[in-house]
C-alpha cells in the first residue's frame, strides 16, 4: 500500500511539471498576445538565447495560464512583469520613446 502512494506521488509531481512546461512559450514558438490591444508577439526563441529560463518569469511575476496575467505600458513603466528586466539596466528600455524599442515587442 505504501508503494502505491509513493508512485501516485511521483507521477502527480511528473504530470505537473509536464503540464507547466505544456502552458509555456519554448524556444522556437510564439504566442499572440494581441487580444488585449497592442499586437504583442512574444518570442521564445529570443530569451532563450539570452539563457532566461521559463522559470525566470513564470510563475511570477507571470502567469503560467494565458489570458491570466494583465499589464499596461504604465506598469511595465513601473518596472513590473517586463519593465522587470526591460528597464534599459539588464535589456532594452520597453518604456522608452525610441520607436525601434517599440517595435520589438508590438508589431505596427
Amino acid at each position: 500500500m505504501k508503494a502505491i502512494g509513493i508512485i501516485s506521488l511521483t507521477v502527480l509531481f511528473i504530470a505537473s511539471v509536464f503540464a507547466g512546461v505544456a502552458m509555456s512559450v519554448p524556444a522556437g514558438k510564439t504566442v499572440d498576445l494581441s487580444e488585449g490591444g497592442g499586437a504583442i508577439i512574444f518570442d521564445g526563441s529570443v530569451h532563450a538565447k539570452k539563457k532566461i529560463k521559463c522559470k525566470d518569469c513564470h510563475p511570477v511575476p507571470f502567469a503560467q495560464e494565458r489570458g491570466k496575467t494583465e499589464m499596461t505600458m504604465g506598469d511595465i513603466a513601473e518596472g513590473k512583469f517586463c519593465g522587470k528586466c526591460h528597464s534599459g539596466k539588464r535589456a532594452f528600455a520597453a518604456d522608452s520613446d525610441k520607436e525601434e524599442n517599440c517595435t520589438k515587442c508590438h508589431r505596427m
